[in-house]
């Protein structure tokens, strides 16, 4: 039976459901089953993951109630923490002492955060309440403008028309943002079109354009395209994504976009 009308924690409640009665859950049977696309399903399926909730696998997921898979899991989660907090660490080095920058939602843009040096007298833009939060928290130096808008349920950031409208309004010396996927021909993308929406919005009023975007982002497609590659300064990422990577990107209007590696 398709069940409409779910708000998405209502979505990952029923699939953390399945997953107690049995082992896998496929991406398809899911779609079908809450009535909607396959890319939203593997939005929760992602959001989960980040959770610790489940384990992601081809076509679905795994429960990681299962002993040969919380191992497996756990050190990919591991890993991944790692791997962005280093990306973060690279992405801070390129905020300067009176800098106004925009940042916007995603686990990596939290480690930029995180490492930008708290003696800095910088201007925070975002519509995320952990980037706010932690910017409060650990950024003593910083101003901090919150954009004002409908709370999309389930996820902690503003969205809508009063966004957007603000952002127009504001030029910003440096965006940060992060991606659901990047695909050389195709750009960067995001899972949802209205955050879409507002992640163009933070690059029209920016002067310098940056994308946040760990390994696992190179040759993943999502829903929507926000920017192309050629709109970019740079990708800041953890592992180099090799030659033929670094070509396409040239080829697809990246002459001037940048690779920047973390050590």
């Amino acid at each position: 039976m398709t069940e409409n009308k779910l708000f998405p924690e209502e979505r990952k409640q029923k699939i953390i459901e399945r997953l107690k009665q049995k082992p896998k859950v496929l991406v398809a049977d899911l779609s079908e089953e809450f009535g909607v696309s396959q890319f939203t399903v593997r939005a929760d399926l992602d959001e989960l993951e980040r959770e610790g909730k489940l384990c992601r696998c081809h076509g679905g997921a795994l429960s990681v109630e299962k002993s040969g898979v919380v191992v497996d899991y756990s050190k990919r989660k591991g890993h991944m923490t790692s791997a962005k907090r280093a990306l973060g660490e690279l992405a801070a080095t390129l905020v300067d002492e009176g800098d106004c920058i925009a940042v916007d939602t995603g686990t990596t843009t939290i480690e930029l955060i995180r490492s930008i040096n708290p003696r800095l007298n910088i201007t925070i833009v975002t519509n995320d309440f952990s980037v706010a939060d932690l910017a409060e928290e650990r950024l003593p130096s910083a101003r901090v403008l919150f954009l004002g808008g409908f709370m999309r349920r389930g996820y902690r950031y503003t969205t809508g028309v009063s966004v957007l409208n603000s952002l127009r309004n504001y030029h910003t010396d440096k965006a940060f943002l992060s991606t659901s996927g990047l695909v050389a021909a195709s750009g960067f993308m995001s899972e949802d079109p209205e955050q879409a929406e507002i992640k163009r919005a933070y690059f029209e009023g920016a002067r310098k354009r940056y994308v946040l975007a760990d390994n696992t982002k190179f040759g993943l497609v999502s829903l929507v395209k926000f920017a192309d590659i050629s709109e970019v300064d740079a990708i800041v990422t953890d592992i180099d994504p090799g030659d033929e990577a670094r070509e396409a990107i040239r080829a697809n209007g990246g002459e001037h976009c940048q690779i920047l590696v973390a050590k």
